[in-house]
Order: C-alpha cells, then sequence, then structure tokens
C-alpha cells in the first residue's frame, strides 16, 4: 500500500519534470528539432521517472524520497537522450513502440 508521503514525493518529482516538459512545448513552438533536443520530454516524462528509479537504486537512494531522488532528474534526462538520440525517428514513436523498451 502507498502512504501519503510516497504518493507526494512522487507527485513532487513529477511535477519537477512536468515544468521541464512545459518548456520544452513551448520552446518547440518557436524553434525547429535541430535546436531544441529535449523536445523528446513531451512523449518520454514516465521513461524519465523510470530512469530516476534506477539511478537512485543504483547509487543507495531511495526513489520514494522526493529529496533523494530528484538530484537524478538531470542525469535520467541524460541517459533517455542518449538513448534517443541513437534512434532516427520520432519522439512519439520511440516512447510507444515495443522495440525501443530494450534500448
Amino acid at each position: 500500500m502507498l502512504s501519503a508521503d510516497t504518493v507526494i514525493s512522487l507527485h513532487s518529482l513529477y511535477r519537477q519534470i512536468e515544468d521541464r516538459k512545459q518548456l520544452a512545448k513551448v520552446a518547440q513552438r518557436k524553434i525547429s528539432r535541430e535546436e531544441y533536443g529535449e523536445e523528446w520530454i513531451i512523449e518520454g516524462i514516465y521513461h524519465v521517472l523510470f530512469a530516476i528509479k534506477f539511478l537512485c537504486q543504483g547509487s543507495g537512494y531511495n526513489h520514494l524520497v522526493f529529496d533523494e531522488a530528484k538530484r537524478f532528474i538531470d542525469d535520467a534526462i541524460e541517459v533517455i537522450n542518449g538513448c534517443f538520440n541513437k534512434e532516427n525517428t520520432s519522439a512519439y514513436r520511440f516512447f510507444r513502440l515495443v522495440g525501443t523498451r530494450a534500448v
């Protein structure tokens, strides 16, 4: 069962990434894909959260504690960005195709 603290922590982490997602949407409307490298976050926000979980676990931090997990936001974005940049497809397709789950 999830505690209230866990739900609040996960929501706080999601909000941090959601803020970046909204910035990406604004930037996407203003410039081309080549000029802004994080437009994929619009489709890949949950992948970032998933990566944060693994980075926390690998470093001995609790991914359910916001103050511990938030330090991995940039690292998780960098990891997912690296995977996305290897593929030659749209963000929508990349984050929905079964084959990319193995990337």
